[in-house]
């Protein structure tokens, strides 16, 4: 259920669903470490924070053909090739600001619970966009949905575990959540 509404429990567009997304958020990390995180001077739940930034993604990118590569997708008449370097380029744009949102909270100053909180908000959104790209009906770039009911029926969130998607998410962005919560013990 999105939103605890049952018109919007259906992604038609065949993203993960939100739930998908949070199982793997939740997957990968431990409920018991990452829900009362305390970093900095302050306390932060990273998993709520990562699911948050997700869903925010599929919110504002989910319905425009133009961020299919945020999706691991592609629009029409554009080739695997080009939708893949505007993945790659998004991945590692939101990993560098988070980096650089971290580097900033190590500075000290009054901010930090805010700039770790935008580093963690900016790897959700990269992370969505990788686990996207394990789903059955995104691997390889393949075209953004013309058939919205077909799509979402190729994503079900029980394939999640057959994909390698948590193990992939922990590889990538494991290390760059650590350096996002080690920033305050410098």
């Amino acid at each position: 259920m999105v939103e605890n509404n049952v018109v919007n429990s259906v992604d038609f567009l065949g993203l993960w669903h939100a739930s998908g997304h949070h199982q793997i958020f939740e997957s990968w990390l431990d409920p018991a470490k990452y829900r009362d995180v305390k970093i900095c001077c302050c306390k932060i739940d990273v998993i709520g924070l990562l699911e948050r930034s997700s869903d925010e993604l599929d919110k504002r990118t989910g319905l425009g053909v133009r961020y299919a590569y945020m999706h691991a997708m592609r629009r029409p008449f554009q080739s695997k090739a080009a939708a893949k370097a505007l993945y790659d380029n998004f991945l590692g744009r939101m990993v560098n600001f988070a980096r650089w949102e971290a580097d900033a909270a190590r500075k000290g100053d009054a901010f930090q619970c805010m700039e770790i909180e935008e580093a963690i908000w900016a790897l959700g959104e990269a992370a969505h966009a990788f686990e996207d790209s394990y789903s059955p009906a995104h691997t390889g770039f393949q075209l953004w949905p013309t058939e919205p009911i077909k799509h979402v029926l190729r994503e079900p969130d029980s394939a999640i575990s057959g994909t390698g998607v948590i193990e992939a998410t922990k590889g990538k962005f494991g290390p760059e959540l650590d350096y996002i919560l080690n920033a305050c013990s410098h």
